[in-house]
């Protein structure tokens, strides 16, 4: 995966983006200046590959969310289970987010989080709950929404990011904790396990 800086491909990024190795290209919010200029820049890097190729964005809502004006804000993946049809609300939730996107010729949000708990300063609130059960829930129905309108989902952050407290992109946090197996990554399985868990993106923890 690479990215590129502008709202624009540059040549160097052209050249970058035809090597065969490189398979996909994530976007971030300096490459989003609104949705016409946000399509001009996906067909742009569709002519300049020419082949397979995936294009992605953190999209998962609340406070992850890279693309806004002219774009539905998507709740934090808390706020799902404080509803009575918080099931339902999550499911519209992942299909509005993904319909979105795949509108504007982008294959995959790298969501959802399905990290445990509300501890660690880089997760907070966009965990779906602080236990399994409730993490289960919620994000069953968001990637269900998600893969309503053909977009994979992508489970992060493998095994498990909410135990600690450090923020990743900060410092390194580390786990040393004995139960991640049965606390943490079997919220991974149980998803892949279900069917509908595509892929994994892993936490930066030691």
């Amino acid at each position: 995966w690479v990215d590129v800086t502008g709202y624009e491909l540059t040549a160097e990024d052209k050249e970058i983006l035809e090597h065969p190795k490189v398979g996909g290209l994530i976007l971030f919010t300096r490459n989003y200046h609104d949705s016409e200029q946000l399509q001009a820049l996906t067909q742009s890097i569709r002519k300049a590959v020419k082949r397979p190729f995936l294009i992605g964005v953190d999209q998962e809502g609340g406070r992850v969310q890279r693309f806004r004006e002219g774009f539905s804000l998507i709740p934090a993946a808390d706020e799902y289970a404080k509803h009575h049809n918080g099931e339902e609300l999550a499911r519209m939730g992942g299909w509005l987010m993904a319909a979105e996107l795949i509108a504007h010729d982008i294959d995959l949000s790298f969501a959802p989080v399905l990290d445990k708990g509300h501890q660690c300063k880089a997760i907070g609130n966009r965990a779906f709950g602080e236990d399994a059960d409730t993490i289960l829930r919620y994000s069953t129905a968001y990637m269900q929404g998600m893969k309503s309108v053909g977009m994979a989902t992508t489970g992060k952050h493998f095994p498990g990011h909410g135990g600690v407290i450090a923020d990743s992109h900060l410092e390194t946090p580390y786990d040393e904790r004995s139960d991640i197996f049965e606390q943490d990554m079997a919220i991974f399985k149980a998803q892949i396990d279900a069917g509908i868990l595509d892929a994994m993106m892993p936490a930066h923890v030691i």
